[in-house]
C-alpha cells in the first residue's frame, strides 16, 4: 500500500510533465507555421495583403482557406484534385504540413486521397483568402489587388 502511495504521485508527475512538453512543442510548431507565412518579404502589395490577413485569421483562431485559379502558369496540384477552374484549400496548421513561401510561391504538403502531395501556388494564382468559419475575407482580382 505504501509503495502504491509513493508510485502514484510519481506517475502523475510524469504524465503532467509529458503533457507540458507536448504543449510547448505544439506552441512552438504553431509559431514556426505562422512565421513561415508572414515573415518573408514578398515585395508586392498582394503578398503584403495576403500576409496581413493570414495573420489576422490565425490569431483569431479562424481556419484560413484559399481559393486558387488552377489555370495560372506555375500552379502545381494533383490532377485528381482539379474539378473546375479553381480549387479551395484549407491551409490551417492542422490541415497542411511545411507551409512556406519559396520564390513567390506558397508551398505546402496536403493529403489527397490519403496520400501526402506537394502543392505549389504562385502568388498570382490566388483568387481569395477567407475564414472557413465566417466566409469573410479578401477577394483578389487579376491585377493582384484585394477588394
Amino acid at each position: 500500500m505504501l509503495a502504491l502511495m509513493l508510485v502514484l504521485p510519481i506517475i502523475l508527475l510524469l504524465v503532467v510533465a509529458l503533457w507540458m512538453v507536448d504543449s510547448v512543442r505544439l506552441l512552438l510548431a504553431r509559431r514556426r507555421y505562422l512565421a513561415a507565412v508572414i515573415e518573408p518579404a514578398l515585395e508586392s502589395e498582394l503578398g503584403d495583403q495576403f500576409q496581413e490577413y493570414f495573420k489576422v485569421l490565425t490569431r483569431q483562431r479562424e481556419l484560413p482557406y484559399i481559393e486558387v485559379a488552377v489555370g495560372v502558369p506555375g500552379v502545381r496540384v494533383p490532377d485528381s484534385a482539379i474539378a473546375g477552374p479553381t480549387i479551395t484549400f484549407n491551409i490551417s496548421f492542422e490541415a497542411v504540413d511545411d507551409l512556406r513561401w519559396e520564390a513567390g510561391n506558397l508551398m505546402f504538403r496536403a493529403m489527397f486521397a490519403g496520400k501526402s502531395e506537394s502543392v505549389s501556388l504562385p502568388l498570382s494564382s490566388l483568387v481569395s483568402l477567407y475564414s472557413g468559419k465566417t466566409g469573410q475575407g479578401l477577394l483578389f482580382d487579376r491585377a493582384g489587388q484585394a477588394h
